[in-house]
């Protein structure tokens, strides 16, 4: 730290103090956003498996019976969901019985191969694969796509709000001691004009 080479005693234990508070309450706060993201992931996570599972139940008949415009009604009712990008339902034989896309989505969306009881998180997507079991019976999977909007939207609150605190905890100055800078304080000679006369005799 060359630049405290010419500064005074008092300002350097200021700086070093005010360094060392930052660094901590930056630790700190970088340590809950980690915390607040993880939580947040894993409730998207839920959220998705409920709906699911609710679309699971709800297509039993149809994938018993084969009837993709049943399906397809039923994924249907994700336009409720504005997050989720795209849906679909998978047969048991892995071919997709019906596919669900957002209106504003761009492009023609293609389902992935099937998978059973995993998701997976990219840069601006979370997908998940639900199995479909009714009495024990495989009947098929289905698979949703969620944006990462509202994850997004949270992190940079947080980021604005961590700024934020940085920058007002960096311009509270520090309080001197008792007695320092303070000629009227204890130890200075205002408070003994009695005593100073008596050394100018």
């Amino acid at each position: 730290m060359r630049f405290l080479r010419d500064v005074s005693l008092k300002r350097k234990l200021t700086v070093i103090i005010m360094m060392t508070s930052s660094a901590t309450l930056l630790l700190a706060c970088a340590a809950f956003v980690v915390y607040e993201m993880a939580e947040f992931r894993q409730d998207l996570v839920d959220d998705l498996t409920v709906k699911a599972d609710v679309i699971g139940s709800q297509s039993t008949a149809a994938l018993k019976y084969k009837d993709p415009k049943a399906a397809t009604e039923i994924l249907g009712n994700l336009k409720k969901a504005k997050h989720v990008v795209a849906a679909a339902i998978y047969s048991r034989d892995g071919k997709v019985l019906a596919k669900y896309q957002r209106p504003d989505a761009g492009g023609d969306f293609s389902p992935p191969p099937p998978e059973y009881n995993r998701h997976l998180f990219q840069s601006r997507h979370v997908e998940l694969f639900r199995e479909i079991v009714d009495n024990r019976l495989d009947l098929g999977a289905v698979y949703l796509k969620s944006d990462l909007q509202d994850l997004n939207n949270r992190l940079k609150q947080y980021f604005n709000i961590l700024a934020a605190v940085l920058a007002v905890s960096g311009r509270v100055p520090a309080h001197p001691a008792p007695g320092q800078n303070n000629p009227g304080g204890l130890g200075g000679e205002k408070l003994f004009p009695a005593r100073r006369q008596a050394r100018q005799r």
